[in-house]
């Protein structure tokens, strides 16, 4: 509910890299690999720039299978949602 600073979004980053690495520790099934790789995309969304987003969001990340209106919600919660970059990338989706 809080808008994330690039500084926020290195800590979000981290924090959810640490949570990744603890899961790992516990013998899961191999279904959930997508799902910890998704996890670790979204924090990316927070401290990549508008152009470096845009590329994540057309394909090729482990993005590519989210619904793009699910994304939308994290997209605007950057410091820099209304900045011209970001909103070039949101008025694509």
């Amino acid at each position: 509910s809080y808008q994330v600073n690039l500084t926020g979004g290195l800590v979000v980053s981290k924090d959810i890299t640490k949570y990744i690495e603890m899961l790992r520790t516990f013998p899961l099934a191999e279904s959930f690999e997508p799902s910890l790789e998704v996890l670790a995309e979204i924090a990316n969304l927070f401290v990549i720039g508008p152009e470096a987003l845009r590329d994540r969001l057309r394909g090729g990340s482990a993005l590519a299978g989210i619904d793009k209106a699910d994304l939308r919600p994290y997209i605007q919660m950057r410091e820099d949602a209304r900045s011209v970059g970001v909103q070039a990338v949101l008025n694509a989706m």
